[in-house]
């Protein structure tokens, strides 16, 4: 018996190019807004816990606190109000990213409540994604938004 050979039908064919075309269109999206983000400031504007939007407090002690500012690729810094703080992050695929830690460099004292909790959050971070010159940071069901400066 004879095979028969199989040819594959163009419109097979075609829709697997599409799709192909549009897997690494969303991948070079996802390295653009990565980049995008590592090369910019980024306020942080509120978070969110339990569906509560807090606002940070003002006036601060420093210019520079509450905006993130990624180093390297693989160091941040993130002040609060009275204190230096920053950590270790790794994005490690897509819009995961694990923060290795995260924490204060001073103690100056007279940290906010919002301080402590932005510092709670901060460390269970899992996801973000970003859109329309925002940042969001979510931990959970809780979130941190953040637009660049």
């Amino acid at each position: 018996m004879k095979k028969q050979s199989r040819k594959i039908p163009e419109t097979t064919y075609a829709i697997k190019v599409v799709l192909l075309v549009f897997v690494f269109s969303i991948l070079s999206s996802c390295e653009k807004d990565t980049d995008f983000i590592l090369q910019n400031e980024w306020k942080v504007k509120s978070i969110v816990i339990n569906n509560q939007s807090l606002k940070p407090p003002s006036p601060t002690l420093r210019e520079e606190a509450y905006i993130l500012k990624f180093i390297n690729d693989s160091i941040f810094h993130l002040a609060s109000s009275t204190n230096y703080a920053g950590g270790g992050y790794e994005i490690i695929s897509g819009h995961e990213i694990i923060i290795l830690a995260y924490s204060n460099f001073t103690e100056a004292g007279g940290e906010t409540y919002f301080d402590e909790l932005l510092y709670d959050m901060f460390n269970d971070i899992d996801t973000y994604f970003c859109k329309n010159n925002k940042l969001t940071f979510l931990a959970g069901k809780n979130r941190i938004i953040l637009e660049k400066q």
